[in-house]
């Protein structure tokens, strides 16, 4: 563990959690610019903060920030943590960004070329770019970093996204030529994704023999705006402002190195502590406000409260269909249709997040909107499937049965993902599930190490999740035969013909085709109860008038990097 530095449970610092390198004092809210408390959605860095920020940003200062979750591993080819990206993108950069038009901008490389057949990708990189221990990012450090997550041995979370990769050629130090086997109509998403974002050689060396390099210290190396500087398990994480960076992505508001000096990010779960820390003052801004806390926050005039876009998936219920009772349709339908989503989203959210309908979020281009008001609230006919399916006895709780067992599924939680109330949510879908129809949905919160268990042996009932924005043939992929939930099952995804459409929108090139077949996916998915969709996430930052600059990465539905955040005198 590194240890550079030890915080106290109060950092050191002025009114909200910042202080300035010649001025420690904030001004009163009354000298702030008032900001709206409305929908804010930029690109990493872009530097959107909402309207009224007028001032010119300045250079210098300090930032204390409150998040909900630590990081399990802070390697951006090793985290699947969405809540764990906005840190590591402070370190860590891709070869290409994505703008708020969904289109693709320079970042690491400065041109790209795509040949005729679509197989092959030609990468031009920007000059002058080096990791922060000064060595240079050429065509060889990028086929050492994509050869690495290719590398099935090295089980790195991008691996799937190269999987139609033949091989990569350093055709001279700024060109990078990427052979593909087949088109593949992702790629250039795959590689603005935070899992193909650059290591030093250096940090891919030093992960020899199965070892993955996940806490900060000087084995973690990147080319970004920031490098670590102290971490504290279970306390916090400190980065420092790096002096020689001048290559932000092509949406970012300014060039050369970032305003901050440095930055350090708290963990703490509880949303209560979290706001807190904001109103009292130790922390300029928190990532992950609690529903009962807004209003709280759009209230007091020195505050602002941002939200984010919900581009990925929705927070979803991933039902295996091979395990368990949910291997008869009619189970998993009963289960789609027993409860109010509804009323249950209001009830946990009190109006600050949207009920789903759809596996994509409305943001995303291929979102569904036609499932809306399809499928659900029909306990009636949940309750004539489970009949139909022989479970028409009760046990002494009150759950059917049948042939003496309960009819029950299980919900497999890994503790590092629960977020949000979004246990809470699912325990309010059991209490219905239980009074509507007898079916047991029992919610079972377990370490990764358990989930992997129960993955590798497909014994898993339902898996909660909502994955960040990406091309859907890489959202849908994960439900396939190398995918997270299938990749150690012997029935190769979740569906066969999910699996089969999600193959073919890889390979086709136009964008009405490709369409065509997610809208075939999402309806397979909620007629089948494969996935049932509970509510559209968006990420909401609340923080003091004073910082600014702060905005979302449209890649990941995630706050952006610090790049361009800064504080105002």
């Amino acid at each position: 563990m590194i240890l550079l530095e030890t915080l106290t449970s109060k950092p050191p610092s002025t009114r909200r959690g910042r202080t300035r390198r010649h001025a420690a004092k904030l001004l009163g809210a009354a000298l702030l610019v008032a900001v709206s408390a409305a929908c804010s959605s930029g690109a990493a860095g872009s530097g959107a903060a909402g309207a009224g920020d007028s001032a010119a940003p300045a250079p210098g200062g300090s930032l204390t920030i409150g998040i909900a979750t630590e990081p399990v591993c802070f390697n951006p080819q090793f985290t699947n943590l969405q809540d764990s990206y906005p840190l590591v993108r402070n370190v860590f950069e891709s070869l290409i960004g994505r703008g708020p038009d969904g289109g693709y901008v320079p970042w690491l490389a400065d041109k790209w070329a795509v040949s005729d057949d679509g197989k092959v990708h030609t990468l031009t990189l920007r000059e002058g770019v080096t990791f922060s221990t000064g060595t240079p990012l050429d065509a060889t450090a990028v086929k050492q970093n994509l050869d690495f997550v290719a590398d099935p041995g090295h089980a790195a979370r991008g691996a799937a996204s190269l999987g139609r990769v033949d091989h990569v050629e350093a055709v001279d130090p700024r060109t990078v030529r990427i052979v593909l086997r087949e088109p593949d109509a992702s790629l250039l998403e795959s590689l603005s994704d935070i899992k193909l974002a650059m290591v030093a050689p250096s940090t891919l060396a030093a992960q020899t023999g199965g070892e993955q390099a996940c806490e900060p210290g000087p084995k973690l190396v990147g080319t970004g705006p920031f490098t670590f500087t102290a971490y504290q398990r279970g306390q916090s994480v400190t980065f420092a402002r790096n002096p020689g960076y001048d290559w932000p992505v092509g949406t970012a508001g300014h060039t050369g190195p970032a305003y901050l000096d440095q930055v350090t990010y708290r963990f703490l779960p509880e949303a209560s502590v979290r706001s807190g820390a904001l109103t009292s003052g130790q922390v300029g801004a928190i990532f992950g406000v609690q529903a009962t806390d807004i209003a709280t926050i759009k209230g007091d005039p020195a505050l602002r409260l941002l939200t984010g876009p919900s581009s990925g998936t929705g927070f979803n219920l991933n039902v295996n269909p091979y395990h368990g009772a949910a291997t008869d349709v009619r189970v998993r339908r009963a289960l789609r249709d027993g409860f109010d989503l509804d009323a249950i989203v209001q009830s946990i959210y009190r109006g600050s997040a949207v009920r789903a309908w759809a596996p994509l979020g409305p943001d995303n281009p291929y979102h569904d909107a036609g499932l809306k008001g399809t499928w659900g609230a029909d306990v009636a006919g949940a309750n004539a499937l489970l009949d139909e399916a022989g479970w028409t006895a009760r046990d002494s709780e009150g759950y059917r049965t049948k042939d003496g067992q309960r009819l029950r599924v299980e919900v497999i939680y890994p503790a590092p993902t629960v977020r949000d109330n979004r246990d809470q949510l699912i325990s309010a879908v059991a209490a219905e599930a239980k009074q509507n129809i007898g079916l047991h949905l029992d919610l079972r919160v377990v370490t990764n190490g358990e989930y992997t268990a129960l993955a590798k042996a497909n014994t898993w009932g339902i898996y909660p999740a909502s994955w960040a924005a990406a091309d859907a043939t890489q959202l849908f992929g994960l439900l396939g035969p190398n995918g997270t939930l299938y990749a150690d099952s012997p029935h190769g995804g979740v569906d066969s013909d999910v699996v089969a459409w999600t193959a073919k929108s890889a390979t086709a090139t136009e964008a009405a085709t490709r369409a065509g077949y997610f809208g075939q996916i999402q309806r397979r998915l909620i007629d089948q109860a494969l996935v049932i969709p509970l509510y559209y996430p968006a990420f909401q930052i609340a923080s003091s008038q004073d910082v600014r600059g702060l905005g979302f990465d449209v890649r990941l539905d995630t706050p952006s990097n610090l790049y361009d955040v800064w504080l105002a005198p």
